[in-house]
């Protein structure tokens, strides 16, 4: 079995290669891929490029994904 995690858009990449750590210890798979969560959601609706807003209780934020990649230099995010 092979372990996909979804990240937050805006997670530093020494956060996710410590997450990636901890998770391929503790379950040791075969394989594993860290994907941002923005591409994701325009993926799940069959678009390659979307604007992806994501609305929370404390935060929000919107992404633009183009051709899968996330465009970080355009994400906002809104904080309360």
């Amino acid at each position: 079995i092979f372990l996909l995690a979804a990240v937050s858009t805006d997670a530093q990449d020494d956060v996710i290669a410590k997450y990636l750590e901890l998770l391929l210890e503790k379950y040791q798979p075969p394989g594993a891929f860290c994907v941002r969560d923005a591409p994701l959601a325009a993926f799940g609706l069959g678009r390659p490029s979307a604007l992806v807003v994501d609305c929370g209780a404390r935060s929000s934020k919107v992404t633009p994904v183009y051709e899968g990649y996330s465009l970080f230099s355009s994400t906002t995010v809104s904080y309360e």
